[in-house]
C-alpha cells in the first residue's frame, strides 16, 4: 500500500524520514491547481488583561510565553472545550500578543476572538497592512537575507524557531519578523 503525506510544510520528523530514506520525498515546483496560496490574518490582541483571556481561549499553556516574540502553536476552542481553529501566538509584551489565523476560517475566528474578548476588556485588531512571507527549503534564509540591508541581517540570523523579532528598519518590515520552522 502506498499511503502520500502531502503538506506545504511538512513536519521536521517527516521531513527527515525522507531525508533518511524511510519516506520517499515528492517536491512539486508549482502548484499542481489554479487555486491561490492560502494566506493569513495578523491579528494584534491588546489589554491588561489579554494573558487571562489567551488562557481561557487557547488550549496551550499561554503561562509558557515569557519571552518576548516567543511562539506558541495552539487550537483555539469553544466554550465547550472544542477546537475551533488552530494558529500561531507570539507574545510581544503583558499587553501585547499578536495572533495569526488562517484565511479561510478568518470571518469565524475574528467573530468569535470578538465575543470573547468583551469580558476581559481586550482590544481586538486586524492588522491587514501586516504581511507574512514563509519560505522553505535547506537555503531559503540565505536567499531573503541576500535581498535585504546587511545592516538588518545580523539580527535575522539571531531568531530561533518559534521566535519573532520586532524590527524598526523599514526596508525589512518595521514591525515584526518572525521564524517558525527550521
Amino acid at each position: 500500500a502506498v499511503v502520500v503525506l502531502a503538506s506545504a510544510t511538512p513536519s521536521a520528523e517527516s521531513h527527515q524520514a525522507a531525508l533518511d530514506g524511510r519516506h520517499r520525498l515528492l517536491e512539486l515546483p508549482e502548484r499542481p491547481t489554479a487555486h491561490p496560496l492560502p494566506r493569513v490574518s495578523v491579528v494584534d490582541l491588546r489589554g491588561p488583561r489579554v494573558r487571562a483571556f489567551l488562557s481561557q481561549l487557547l488550549a496551550n499553556d499561554v503561562g509558557r510565553l515569557q519571552t518576548r516574540g516567543k511562539a506558541l502553536y495552539s487550537c483555539m476552542l469553544n466554550e465547550r472545550g472544542g477546537v475551533i481553529d488552530d494558529l500561531i501566538t507570539y507574545f510581544m509584551d503583558e499587553a501585547w500578543f499578536r495572533m495569526v489565523v488562517n484565511a479561510a476560517t478568518h470571518d469565524k475566528d475574528l467573530a468569535w476572538l470578538r465575543r470573547q474578548a468583551a469580558a476581559f476588556a481586550v482590544e481586538v485588531v486586524e492588522q491587514p497592512d501586516l504581511a507574512m512571507l514563509a519560505v522553505q527549503g535547506p537555503n531559503a534564509r540565505d536567499r531573503c537575507h541576500a535581498l535585504l540591508p546587511a545592516a538588518a541581517v545580523g539580527p535575522l540570523r539571531e531568531i530561533k524557531p518559534f521566535n519573532a523579532i520586532r524590527s524598526e528598519e523599514r526596508r525589512v518590515g518595521k514591525e515584526c519578523v518572525a521564524r517558525c520552522r527550521s
